[in-house]
């Protein structure tokens, strides 16, 4: 699921299945608004992947449908 952030930062989310995870990347570095909430809600960046993750939890995925708007 791809959604635009103020017309200027794309974010894809994806769910990992297989590693019940959550998977967020960007097209660009996002301001630090958007890092301290994934910070506050227990998202790390993964320096290979060039990815926030964190794991599936009722919490987090809330928190990623109403911050990005998308549907999970």
């Amino acid at each position: 699921m791809t959604k635009t952030m103020t017309n200027i930062i794309e974010a894809n989310v994806n769910l990992n299945e297989e590693l019940k995870g959550i998977e967020i990347s960007f097209s660009s570095k996002p301001n630090e608004d958007v890092l301290n909430n994934l910070k506050h809600y227990g998202f790390r960046w993964h320096r290979t992947k060039k990815i926030w993750w964190a794991k599936q939890l009722p919490d987090r995925l809330q928190f990623v449908r109403e911050f990005f708007n998308v549907e999970i």
